[in-house]
């Protein structure tokens, strides 16, 4: 497939290569589209069936503590710094 880009884009592109975020531009793109997809709302059923599923969760004492939420989050914090270093 062979992509036609405004320059306006382009521009965004090469940026994103030259900060060093990136390897190619086939990773901008893909990272792209993970956000996108991420970014859409859930329907009205999904978001139900989500908030059901983590009050089930909590009922059967299925949780994180604080300090293991905190060093959850410390662990993706560390490791999209490690991502963007390249």
């Amino acid at each position: 497939m062979q992509l036609t880009l405004k320059p306006e884009v382009e521009a965004l592109l090469q940026q994103e290569l030259s900060n060093g975020h990136f390897h190619d531009p086939n990773e901008v793109l893909e990272t792209a589209l993970h956000v996108l997809a991420d970014s859409r709302p859930y329907d009205l059923a999904t978001l139900n069936a989500k908030i059901r599923e983590g009050l089930d969760d909590i009922e059967r004492g299925d949780v994180f503590t604080e300090d293991e939420t905190r060093a959850f989050l410390a662990a993706m914090r560390a490791q999209a710094t490690a991502k963007t270093k390249y």
